[in-house]
């Protein structure tokens, strides 16, 4: 018999759970990018649900269990509530945790955000993992479709799509380089 199976639910969920370090129940198992626990032995559920289920009961339809700590590790009942997904993102936007501004009355929220406090550490141009050019081949690019060749020859060339090249012709990417 697997050694998985030797201990209840609720056990192998406090196992992973870190009790003394601070006020909150830290989840020290897996994690998802955006720092929510995770656990595999309840189908991958988010580990604050599991918790509010073995706490405090049955989710009801249509809610969703939101931190008041904004601790995404943080599974301690008492730190959780339920709330609607428009309550979630009420409770995101009034925190300062939002980084999309799409309106001017949000300009003030979202300033802890690291793409607004650190923007000298987001990489881009050819400091980005995923570009297939340098700075000199995008001068290039926009010196020769000047010269008149056309936007599709230059593209097979550089075997990327005739969009990107029409962009960076446009300067709407690769603004800073002349």
């Amino acid at each position: 018999m697997p050694y998985d199976y030797l201990y209840s639910a609720r056990e192998r969920f406090a196992a992973k759970i870190d009790f003394e370090s601070s006020e909150h129940w830290l989840w020290c198992g897996t994690t998802l990018p955006f720092g929510h626990g995770q656990i595999y032995f309840v189908r991958g559920m988010l580990t604050h649900r599991f918790a509010w289920m073995l706490y405090k009961g049955a989710i009801p339809e249509g809610l969703q269990v939101l931190h008041k700590c904004d601790v995404p590790q943080c599974v301690k009942p008492d730190h959780l509530f339920l709330g609607t997904q428009k309550d979630n993102i009420r409770d995101m936007v009034l925190k300062g945790r939002n980084w999309h501004r799409t309106k001017p009355e949000r300009a003030a929220f979202g300033e802890r955000n690291g793409a607004h406090t650190k923007p000298e550490r987001r990489p881009h141009g050819s400091r980005h993992y995923l570009t297939p050019f340098t700075p000199e081949e995008i001068t290039e690019i926009r010196a020769r479709v000047a010269a008149g060749e056309l936007q599709v020859d230059i593209a097979a060339e550089f075997d990327v799509g005739k969009t990107t090249i029409c962009n960076i012709v446009h300067f709407r990417n690769w603004k800073k380089v002349e």
